[in-house]
């Protein structure tokens, strides 16, 4: 009688073990914090960087994000009779890297034309169309970002 009490403590103390195995592995598994899906990958409808050539019309900025593990980039900025362009005064800790870009506004604005921008500029020229994956596009907007 005492061997089969034997057995049924040890069968009963096996399947408490396997089930807390079980358990624990399934409980790992459903913790595991899912990757969240980002709505904007692949999205690219905005670039600022320094202006490295104009001619006719059409803008070079050089976007340089090393920091960020990407390399120098050129984008071929077309421009037209519908681009607006606007001079934005920013607060010069935000060309340090001093300020958060997010939550950073402007101080001042005000309407721009092509020939405002020189080359060396810092501009931001954003588009309607996503030109993620591509080096040129046209252009809605130019902001000439004036650092003070």
């Amino acid at each position: 009688m005492d061997t089969s009490k034997n057995k049924l403590i040890s069968v009963f103390a096996v399947g408490f073990v396997v089930g807390a195995i079980i358990f624990f592995f399934a409980g790992s598994q459903y913790a595991k914090p899912k990757p969240i899906a980002n709505p904007f990958a692949g999205v690219q409808k905005a670039v600022t960087g320094k202006v490295v050539a104009i001619q006719n019309g059409v803008l070079t900025v050089e976007v340089s994000a090393l920091a960020l593990g990407v390399q120098t980039t050129n984008y071929t900025v077309q421009t037209n009779q519908s681009t607006v362009f606007e001079k934005v005064t920013l607060p010069k800790a935000l060309a340090e890297g001093k300020a958060n870009p997010f939550e950073t506004k402007p101080t001042a604005s005000a309407p721009a034309k092509l020939s405002d921008i020189l080359v060396g500029d810092t501009v931001t020229a954003s588009s309607e169309e996503n030109f993620s994956g591509k080096t040129e596009f046209t252009a809605l907007k130019i902001e000439l970002r004036i650092y003070e």
